[in-house]
């Protein structure tokens, strides 16, 4: 039978002793029949004491025509020693005999201790995992205000679309005229998109934290590359959204949207305050672009736990005999 040995050769000696040690002990017991009183006696004989000379050489085992090549080509001895964990399964077929092949080990298992760098990659996922869900929290807290905020402006503007406010002719010349609170050609889907972008961040946010929770979602490569991809896609949605919303801040155009024609005309009626609102317009927009940054922070902390578990982690060094 040839084989790979994996271990130095004190440790290939060792082995060898135990094992020809157990297969040649002397029975037990000898019993002796006394045909007079009918009695059984038992009597242990002394253990024969084992030396280097006793141990049989391995060459001699191996059968005709096979040569051993075990130490043909040593491995270099590491430089520093590295604790290893052997693992021995004995032969499930056995049934008996002095034979090392019979007797001997059937699998050898030899892993590399990697406990520095696994205590590494565990504060890692610690810090990434806290920081993960302060980011989800705080997300949801500002989709939350994004949204009360953004319907609060909405709500108004339905409620006072038809109201008329009075506004002077021409300065300095006495009188008043009427006109309208909102143009009729005003642009409010820029809201909507901004709306619906906030709606999107909170069920992001919401499903993750979830996740985070679960012992055998949270640590799975499938659940990393998933949240990755999740929180991406959200953070393309933020930025298309926060320049969309921005865009239309500035009057002077001949179509408005809520922001630039609330922070232009600052009409006040018994229904809105225009320069109530053009803060909360501004205040939903500055903090779209706080969840922004969470989002992306998130990615960098996402793949950098992926590409770490990667380089930190080898994997075990398996040998069979």
């Amino acid at each position: 039978m040839s084989a790979l040995w994996t271990l130095d050769r004190d440790s290939v000696e060792s082995l060898r002793a135990a094992f020809t040690r157990d297969a040649h002990r002397s029975p037990l017991a000898h019993v002796e029949t006394h045909h007079s009183n009918a009695s059984k006696v038992s009597q242990k004989k002394p253990r024969s004491k084992l030396s280097v000379e006793h141990l049989p050489n391995k060459a001699d085992m191996m059968p005709e025509g096979e040569e051993d090549t075990s130490y043909s080509s040593p491995r270099p001895a590491p430089a520093t020693p590295i604790p290893t964990a052997l693992v021995l399964q004995e032969n499930s077929h056995r049934r008996g005999g002095n034979s090392l092949e019979k007797a001997g080990p059937e699998v050898i298992t030899v892993r590399k201790n990697h406990q520095p760098l696994q205590a590494m990659a565990s504060r890692h996922g610690r810090v990434t995992a806290v920081a993960n869900i302060v980011f989800r929290v705080l997300t949801i807290l500002l989709a939350l205000s994004i949204i009360s905020l953004l319907a609060y402006v909405t709500e108004r503007y339905n409620s006072s679309k038809e109201d008329f406010v009075a506004a002077n002719i021409t300065q300095g010349q006495l009188g008043a005229a009427q006109t309208r609170v909102w143009t009729k050609n005003l642009r409010v889907y820029p809201v909507y998109i901004f709306f619906a972008a906030a709606g999107l961040a909170l069920l992001e946010s919401g499903v993750l934290l979830a996740v985070s929770v679960v012992p055998k979602l949270k640590g799975s490569g499938g659940a990393r590359w998933a949240t990755l991809g999740l929180v991406a896609v959200v953070w393309g949605v933020w930025i298309a959204a926060l320049v969309y919303f921005k865009s239309y801040e500035r009057g002077g155009k001949v179509e408005w949207d809520l922001w630039s024609w609330t922070c232009t005309k600052g009409f006040v009626t018994d229904k809105v305050d225009m320069n109530v609102m053009c803060k909360q317009l501004g205040a939903a927009w500055y903090a779209g672009l706080v969840v922004a940054i969470l989002d992306f922070v998130t990615v960098g902390l996402i793949a950098w736990g992926i590409i770490e578990s990667r380089r930190r982690l080898p994997k075990a060094e398996v040998t069979q005999v």
